[in-house]
């Protein structure tokens, strides 16, 4: 099973960006993605079209499944 991050973000600007992250562990904890989405607006590395990003918005884990048929 795949794991990936959702990250959503509001902008200087005040529309919302995301990115995503890819191969997280299944058991990550909101304290620890509430960590990493404050590191990214604190060391203000990302510029979208839309901006800066300025705030967290909001975060979720999906989970990928596949079962192998043939």
């Amino acid at each position: 099973m795949d794991f990936t991050l959702y990250l959503s973000f509001i902008t200087s600007s005040g529309k919302k960006s995301s990115m995503t992250i890819p191969g997280v562990r299944s058991d990550i904890t909101k304290d620890e993605v509430s960590d990493l989405m404050n590191l990214i607006i604190e060391k203000n590395i990302f510029l979208s079209d839309k901006g800066f990003l300025v705030s967290a918005h909001g975060a979720k884990v999906t989970e990928k499944r596949s079962t192998e048929l043939v």
